[in-house]
């Protein structure tokens, strides 16, 4: 299971002192809990700051600079304690915000693993990390500028998803040979890790394009079509955009879903109405696209969570069981 949380909440370490920080998420997720899905955004329109996420316990060192007025979406293990880490260079300039939190359906190691890339799309064995019915792989990605790095589906003909936003989190669809595809322009330079995985949900092996046709316009996207997309559950999309272009999602409506420039592409988490549907915005159609590339499914009917936070429990819990993988 895993609950997407609107609106998100504000778990901002107050100490910037180039430390690795705890943030302490125990007081709105509750126990049970693996791992929670981290939002961090620079607030600042020309400065760059070094940022990074991981387990409590964990002794990775994975950080580097987040690109000034950009965002990224991290997926990221919690100790027993319901705690991880923060990396902040800057308290007032790097925003950090808690979206979702998963519960038994995703596992997330205390130790990155590295995963190799090369300068040619190749298919990588993760089948010594993950068990069999694994869906989706979580990554942290370091790619310096000017160089590019992605991760995909095994199969997929997707070539927009490599990335140069120095620290960038992904999540990819998995086979049923636990493998995907990596790319990077510069082994010695480009780095991806594997920071956990989940066996719910499904995953589109090719993303396909979610047509925007009014930029700087919230449009209302429908995606009752997709039959395993469940009321209520959550869709995950890459965001991609040439330089000084933007883009954005939220749940419909006037969910959250703060705009910001989008340097090769954010992944972006975000709920589903009970009608299939959600917002997105692009600055620009045709330097900027919206790709769909899959689902976490929502359970039928439950009470909320959270009573206090205005939560209906229908598309707010949401249950990552295992469905087929969908091409």
């Amino acid at each position: 299971m895993a609950v997407y949380i609107d609106p998100w909440v504000a778990v901002t370490p107050a100490t910037k002192n180039n430390t690795w920080q705890d943030v302490d998420v125990s007081s709105f997720v509750p126990e049970g809990a693996t791992g929670v899905l981290v939002w961090l955004y620079v607030n600042h329109a020309s400065t760059s700051y070094t940022a990074g996420v991981r387990k409590k316990g964990s002794t990775d060192d994975i950080k580097d600079l987040l690109g000034a007025a950009t965002s990224i979406t991290v997926a990221i293990g919690l100790d027993e304690n319901r705690v991880f880490q923060v990396y902040s260079a800057n308290a007032t300039n790097v925003l950090v915000y808690v979206l979702a939190y998963f519960t038994s359906d995703a596992v997330f190691f205390t130790n990155a693993v590295a995963v190799p890339v090369s300068a040619a799309w190749t298919a990588r064995d993760l089948s010594g990390s993950i068990p069999e019915g694994a869906v989706w792989a979580f990554f942290i990605m370091k790619v310096p500028a000017a160089f590019r790095l992605g991760v995909r589906p095994t199969g997929s003909t997707d070539l927009d998803y490599p990335s140069y936003t120095f620290i960038n989190g992904r999540m990819s669809g998995v086979n049923a040979a636990r493998s995907v595809d990596t790319y990077g322009s510069s082994a010695g330079s480009t780095y991806l890790y594997l920071v956990g995985y989940s066996t719910g949900g499904s995953f589109k092996t090719t993303a396909p394009n979610v047509a925007m046709s009014v930029p700087l316009t919230w449009e209302t996207k429908d995606r009752s079509a997709d039959a395993f997309a469940h009321v209520g559950g959550l869709v995950v999309l890459l965001i991609w955009s040439d330089y000084g272009r933007y883009g954005s999602a939220r749940k419909q409506s006037g969910g959250t879903g703060p705009l910001c420039y989008q340097r090769g592409g954010e992944h972006r988490v975000v709920g589903l109405t009970d009608l299939k549907t959600f917002d997105a915005y692009i600055s620009h159609t045709t330097e900027g696209k919206v790709r769909l590339l899959g689902y976490f499914d929502a359970v039928e009917e439950q009470p909320s969570v959270f009573p206090e936070r205005g939560l209906t429990g229908v598309g707010d819990s949401l249950n990552l069981g295992r469905v087929p993988i969908i091409g």
